[in-house]
């Protein structure tokens, strides 16, 4: 805990209160509504000795700015909702807790591979523009609950994805990383952008060339119970944010 508490030294959340990882076992309320109030209001993010709350710690280092703005919007919703928050979380707090668990962000310079995702066309995405992933496209993960299932990945593992149009090629990983968590950042302040899960676009990430040695072969997206067509229409205004 010391040590992860050194590396978030010097952040705060949206209100101001310095954010610090602070043990789970010590928390009166374990509930989910007081668990977000926490964060937001004395900055204390309750964490425990597993792998789950560990990427979840290190997604709070990596994603900051990300990390407080779903934690302040959680908070604002319970706020204004009070008991009927509490009993049943709304399609929004929904959204916010599906991203932070299962999310990942696609950044790519090209419009076509953008449209392709969307589309689910997943062998234009994954075989026909192949080259163009680490060079016009990539992929960084912001889920804890994805990052732990990463460790023994299977056939079935898919992200939430936000789809930010970005300049990918010669930046690190790093660099990639703070630009987007900008973006996320006010996009998740927004509520127009949390009305229904729908607004987050699903990815197979074990197609992901180099994510895993099966991918190598072409024969391995011909799986449509993993690599689904999707939806027929595409939801006006899904998720999308512009850098």
């Amino acid at each position: 805990m010391a040590v992860l508490n050194e590396l978030i030294v010097g952040i705060a959340n949206i209100r101001n209160a310095p954010l610090r990882f602070v043990s789970a076992d010590e928390q009166p309320d374990t509930s989910a509504a007081a668990y977000e109030l926490g964060i937001a209001l004395r900055g204390e993010i309750p964490t425990r000795a597993n792998w789950h709350d560990l990427f979840n710690a290190l997604a709070w280092i990596s994603w900051p700015k990300t990390k407080c703005a779903i934690s302040e919007m959680h908070a604002r919703i319970i706020e204004a909702q009070s008991e009927a928050e509490r009993r049943q979380r709304s399609p929004a707090r929904d959204v916010l807790t599906l991203f932070d668990e299962s999310g990942a962000v696609i950044l790519s310079e090209s419009p076509a591979m953008l449209e392709a995702i969307r589309g689910f066309r997943w062998n234009e995405v994954f075989v026909e523009r192949r080259a163009e992933w680490g060079v016009t496209t990539t992929v960084l993960l912001f889920g804890h609950a994805l990052m732990e299932k990463m460790l023994d990945p299977h056939i079935g593992v898919t992200a939430k994805c936000v789809l930010i149009d970005h300049p990918v090629n010669g930046q690190a990983g790093e660099e990639l990383c703070s630009q987007a968590d900008s973006v996320l950042s006010v996009h998740f302040m927004d509520l127009s952008n949390i009305r229904t899960s729908r607004q987050l676009q699903p990815l197979p990430v074990l197609g992901i060339p180099g994510w895993d040695a099966r991918n190598e072969s072409p024969d391995f997206y011909a799986n449509t119970d993993y690599f689904r067509p999707g939806r027929m229409r595409e939801l006006k205004g899904a998720a999308t944010s512009d850098a």
